[in-house]
């Protein structure tokens, strides 16, 4: 068996050398962590899949593959580093044998928060897997935590093996060279590019209907935090046709404003939802890791789109009651644009304890939005689904 360590890059990887495993592993691109080696990080990938878990990835393969697999069968395993996020470090683990190829993520946690950040998706993503069945999430495969034994001290790393979303890319709010704001799709194989209007709207559209289909109406317990800054979502042109999956879910817990009420009127939570979902959508950070970006308010329109269309499949499938998808667009119709602003400010706090920077540019914006959101909701026909255009 061949095992080689590489860099992602859209240029095509790049191998690393033993000058380069030698290096010290960076926890962000300013920070070296004080023991742990580059090789440490390709090495305890390698340990956790072959040795920590082999049998259990043994079984996984089997089961893909749809035929016994031993590690012997195993020709080559290809681990490239992909990103290294703010709370987790990305690897992909590409593995050939018996004329069978699969792909998966394997994601890093290094410090004892970021661990229990982990072990809290881990868990997360098995219950709304196990609970919706619904294909927007990775599935999870196993988590382990092991201690690495560096040259001076034992580093204790957790790793998680997940599903591999092949074909899908980051996407990111960028600034023009004459000040317009564009949608870059971050794709590795064809090289970064601007994302066409019909691109972008399907990409709201999309990313919206996915948060609300894991929305509980009568808990109001929805997928919370997720951010565009993080790369939370990834697209993938298939044929002219856009499709968005999510490739985490951190927490699922009810609406802040409705963790000390005993009784929940599911109408407030809702509503309270579909606002939030309508501010959040249109935060990022420009290029993904610059300033705090705003969305033009075209996204808008889109977002509205997606939420009322997986409302609309949720009624049908009897998780909200029948009637409840006009209901709530004949509600939002009644609210003037004042009272439209007044219901969003109690929000205002939580954001406030989310980030200084975030709030800022929310409050900043929050007129605009709310004088665009009431248009789009005036629009809104019949059976609450706005027209697409």
């Amino acid at each position: 068996m061949r095992v080689r360590f590489l860099f992602s890059s859209s240029d095509g990887d790049i191998p690393v050398d033993d000058a380069l495993l030698s290096r010290p592993f960076l926890l962000n691109p300013s920070e070296e962590h004080p023991h742990l080696r580059l090789g440490d990080y390709f090495e305890a990938i390698e340990h956790f899949l072959l040795v920590k878990r082999g049998d259990s990835l043994m079984d996984l393969l089997g089961r893909l593959w749809n035929r016994p697999v031993q590690v012997d069968h195993i020709e080559e395993v290809l681990i490239r580093s992909e990103k290294h996020g703010t709370l987790y470090h990305l690897a992909s683990a590409e593995i050939f044998g018996l004329d069978c190829r699969a792909k998966f993520a394997v994601s890093t946690a290094v410090s004892e928060i970021n661990q229990q950040w982990l072990a809290r998706d881990f868990e997360t993503l098995r219950h709304l897997n196990d609970t919706f069945h619904l294909p927007h999430l990775p599935e999870v495969y196993f988590l382990e935590t092991l201690t690495w034994m560096t040259p001076h001290v034992p580093v204790p790393l957790s790793l998680m093996l997940s599903e591999w979303f092949e074909g899908y890319h980051e996407w990111h709010l960028c600034m023009g060279d004459s000040g317009e704001q564009n949608l870059v799709i971050w794709d590795l194989q064809r090289g970064y590019r601007k994302a066409e209007e019909w691109e972008c709207r399907e990409i709201y559209r999309n990313a919206a209907g996915i948060l609300t289909s894991y929305y509980n109406v009568g808990s109001s317990h929805h997928i919370h935090p997720w951010h565009h800054a993080a790369g939370d979502f990834v697209v993938k042109n298939a044929d002219g046709t856009v499709e968005v999956k999510l490739t985490t879910a951190r927490g699922y817990e009810p609406l802040m404003l409705f963790l000390e009420e005993q009784d929940i009127h599911t109408v407030m939570a809702l509503l309270t939802f579909f606002l939030n979902l309508t501010i959040r959508m249109r935060l990022d950070r420009w290029d993904g890791v610059g300033d705090m970006a705003w969305a033009p308010d075209f996204s808008v329109e889109p977002t509205v789109e997606g939420f009322f269309r997986a409302l609309t499949a949720m009624e049908k499938d009897g998780r909200c009651d029948p009637g409840g998808v006009d209901d709530f667009a004949a509600l939002l119709k009644t609210f003037l644009e004042d009272e439209l602003r007044g219901l969003c400010l109690p929000l205002l706090d939580f954001y406030r304890q989310e980030g200084g920077e975030m709030a800022g540019v929310i409050e900043e914006q929050l007129d605009s939005h709310c004088h665009t959101l009431w248009t789009v909701i005036q629009d809104l026909p019949g059976r609450g689904l706005p027209r697409v255009s």
